[in-house]
């Protein structure tokens, strides 16, 4: 469908059933009411096609307010002809009863009026006429707020029908954007689409109208962004402006300054305006009250109302009422915790910062939320007006965060400052910088360990350095570093968040997931006790918890986590944290073998963050999106993500390089060099080893493109169907992570000392050791119980896995030639 062509009717069943009740009934009439652009003439002329189709004859009146001065101009298409002389209208309405009287033995009669508000009086009069006598059901359309003639009250105020169109709900509305708009839409654009059109098709039409037109909506790696405003649509100032012209010029004003500051509390409009003027603007129902407790507030009555005001406000009208705003709020005890914030966006637009103290609080409050261009604008405007060390660190996070590294590192002061109490944020700013931004990790680790213990952020620079040790593959220091943190008595909120990802991840790549899951509690029980819950942390927390499920098999875990991370950071507007959970649910769906929504998951991680890439995450989508393409056969788009992501490569996230190269591997089996397939998985399965990943090197040394191990579905944890003969898997929808293994992929697995078989021999696990040769079955029971003890995970594999189809061995006989070995608590 078009975006500018006929769009499906959604979301209306329950009318659509209504007015097909009232028809069949033969009811006097039926009054749709609803707001301009709900979908009510939609509605009406659906409800129109169906009745026709089921032999009702019908008819539709089209009201408009040119013709509302013609008498009978509305329904002359129903008057019979020859028919006397409108002069005379009581005989033309008797010619047109007895018309329709003929008619209506016959089969039902519908006429269908749309924008009833605007009929003539003689029409309505005629309209009104056919419906109490019953020659025909009158289904009319009326815009709420409207006038109405006595003629159509009587169509619902006697056995007639009242029915209340209201907006679509947000799953209609989302439904439309997919067949309306040009392409997949990332998850904040289509967020912002659905507040703004609120429900409305009409509005939801010109706002994709107005960003297609104006290049506000973009692609971007096959997704597509919106990065306008919805203030330029004429068609949203002309629906604005026909309610604005009603008012009075006192509730216009109020109107203006509700639309700058909205949601806006009554007692600061009160200092700005007259009281008088404020409940005109209310009563205009433009502007409506809402209450939090002891607060009031307003705002307007529809999002787009706000846009479209604004958009028609003089730019020196504007910068007045930012800056009367920002003056008395700032003036005001700042209780709420967005009032710094509010009150520092208010004097952006003012065009003049009177008050950069509150800026830089302002600009703080910003990042926390990830509101990274805001917090931008607003620190500049300190810095500029002479906030000092503050603003010039706050100013280098902020380009950290932009991935501005060289212009980060220019503006961070290169010694920190006079007093302890800041020398943890510079170090950790420094260290991150040269970490992620600079690719020089030795001196990014010793930047970290120059705030000495006791010292005020310790506990801060600590949990920074337990993340960094993670994503530079030396797990076991970052659990060690991160259980410190958490185990102490004085952690902060955001120390324990950053402490809890570092660890809980590394526990996962350690194969402890027992351990990962009480990591993640104990940071959350940290998080509860703060007041003001910041979405980043609990993503943080979250994320570590997700690494360690993934690293550990538990597919299904894992993707619950992201998929609620992704919700959650989508109701936040944090388009960071978005990708991070976007990229991360793509990489689960590629190893569940759903390389659709991986594809999709993983554009949209790329759309979102490749501008901004401050932790070089891109590299990875990039390279895991290779492996999908490869997967699903397309080679030369496989190449060309895998070039991508080749041409990004850098020396920090070492824990990342082993998944890199996996999907190399894969690219290589869809070329058909299997050879070097099989080469480069082995080279990730040591990459996995050096950067201390003992369960991702099981899989990719298990897993190796075209061995005997090679899942059913190619991705990257070895699968196969659940549920064969003689076996009853824990959790069937649960993919295993061991292939099928000839005796040399157990003697290399059972022989090793990683811990990595302790996370899939727990009660918990569904993992089954399919045994498809002699020579596995062989190995696997003699190295255990022969005469000659193997070290490593023999024995754990043995002691859990007891074949209950099979008749137990002796010591003496292997069991060669079974099926199956299925794993029990």
């Amino acid at each position: 469908m078009s975006g500018r062509g006929e769009w499906t009717l959604v979301g209306r069943d329950d009318e659509l059933k209504t007015i097909e009740d009232v028809v069949s009934a033969r009811l006097p009439g039926l009054v749709l009411v609803g707001d301009a652009g709900v979908g009510k003439t939609r509605l009406l002329r659906e409800a129109l096609t169906r009745a026709a189709e089921n032999g009702v004859e019908c008819h539709r009146v089209s009201a408009t307010g040119a013709a509302r001065s013609i008498p009978f101009g509305a329904v002359s298409h129903l008057i019979p002809a020859p028919t006397g002389s409108r002069s005379d209208p009581v005989g033309l309405v008797v010619s047109v009863e007895r018309d329709f009287a003929r008619r209506a033995g016959e089969r039902p009669v519908v006429i269908g009026i749309d924008d009833a508000h605007l009929l003539d009086e003689p029409s309505a009069g005629l309209l009104h006429q056919l419906a109490v006598h019953r020659l025909a059901v009158a289904v009319a359309t009326v815009r709420a707020g409207e006038p109405l003639s006595d003629a159509l009250t009587s169509l619902w105020a006697g056995s007639g029908r009242r029915l209340d169109v209201r907006p679509l709900p947000a799953t209609a509305v989302e439904h439309l954007l997919d067949e309306a708009a040009p392409g997949p839409l990332d998850a904040i654009s289509r967020r912002r689409l659905t507040r703004l059109a609120d429900g409305n098709p009409l509005l939801l039409r010109e706002l994709l109208a107005d960003a297609i037109d104006t290049g506000g909506l973009r692609e971007s790696r096959g997704v597509w962004r919106w990065r306008g405003t919805a203030s330029g649509s004429p068609r949203l100032a002309e629906l604005v402006s026909a309610r604005l012209r009603a008012l009075e010029p006192a509730a216009r004003q109020v109107l203006e300054v509700v639309a700058c500051g909205e949601p806006l509390p009554l007692a600061l409009l009160e200092r700005c305006t007259d009281p008088a003027a404020i409940e005109a603007a209310e009563r205009s129902g433009m502007a409506v009250a809402e209450h939090s407790g002891a607060r009031t507030a307003l705002r307007m009555a529809h999002p787009l109302y706000g846009e479209a005001l604004r958009a028609s406000m003089p730019a020196s009208r504007s910068r007045t009422v930012f800056g009367q705003l920002a003056d008395v709020l700032a003036g005001m005890p700042l209780r709420r915790r967005d009032d710094a914030l509010v009150a520092g966006v208010w004097q952006l637009r003012s065009g003049s910062v009177r008050h950069p103290g509150i800026a830089l609080a302002a600009a703080r409050q910003a990042l926390e939320r990830f509101d990274i261009d805001l917090a931008e604008r607003l620190v500049r405007t300190a810095y500029d007006a002479g906030q000092g060390w503050e603003a010039q660190w706050l100013l280098a996070r902020v380009l950290q965060y932009q991935a501005r590294s060289q212009e980060a590192f220019d503006m961070l002061p290169p010694t920190p400052p006079p007093g302890s109490k800041r020398l943890a944020i510079w170090a950790i700013t420094r260290a991150g910088l040269l970490y992620w931004g600079l690719d020089r990790i030795d001196e990014a680790h010793e930047t970290l360990r120059m705030v000495p213990e006791g010292a005020p952020g310790h506990d801060l620079t600590e949990a920074t350095r337990s993340w960094v040790l993670f994503y530079d593959g030396r797990c076991e220091a970052a659990l060690e570093v991160g259980q410190a943190v958490l185990n102490r008595p004085d952690t902060g909120v955001r120390a324990a968040s950053w402490a809890t990802m570092g660890a809980a991840s590394a526990a996962g790549m350690l194969g402890r997931l027992g351990l990962a899951a009480d990591l993640a509690e104990q940071g959350r029980a940290v998080l509860a006790a703060e007041p003001e819950r910041l979405p980043w942390n609990e993503a943080q927390v979250g994320l570590g918890l997700c690494y360690a499920r993934y690293a550990t098999g538990d597919l299904t875990g894992a993707a619950e986590l992201a998929d609620q991370g992704y919700r959650d950071a989508v109701a936040s507007d944090a388009r960071g944290m978005v990708a991070v959970w976007a990229g991360f649910r793509g990489i689960i769906g590629k190893t569940q073998g759903r390389l659709d929504a991986a594809e999709a998951d993983l554009r949209e991680a790329i759309a979102l963050v490749e501008e901004n890439d401050q932790y070089h995450l891109v590299r990875t989508y990039w390279a895991e999106l290779a492996g999908v393409r490869a997967l699903a056969g397309d080679l030369p788009g496989a190449r060309r993500w895998l070039a991508a992501a080749d041409a990004r490569a850098r020396a920090a996230n070492r824990l990342f390089h082993p998944w890199v190269e996996m999907n190399r591997a894969w690219v290589e089996v869809a070329q058909g060099d299997l050879t070097a397939a099989i080469r480069t998985a082995r080279n990730a399965a040591d990459l996995a080893r050096d950067s201390e990943q003992p369960t991702i090197e099981a899989v990719r040394s298990t897993s190796a493109p075209g061995s005997a191990g090679r899942n059913r579905c190619g991705t990257g944890w070895p699968t196969w169907p659940t549920g064969s003969a003689g076996s009853r898997p824990r959790s069937p929808e649960r993919p295993t992570v061991w292939p099928a293994m000839t005796g040399r992929h157990w003697r290399r697995l059972l022989t090793t000392s990683s811990p990595v078989a302790t996370p899939c021999l727990r009660p918990r696990c569904s993992v089954r050791l399919p045994v498809r040769t002699p020579g596995t079955a062989d190995h696997g029971w003699r190295w255990h119980n022969g005469p000659r003890r193997w070290p490593g995970n023999a024995g754990p594999y043995a002691r859990h896995c007891s074949p209950p189809t099979l008749r137990v061995p002796s010591r003496r006989r292997s069991p060669v030639g079974s099926g199956t070995w299925p794993c029990s608590p």
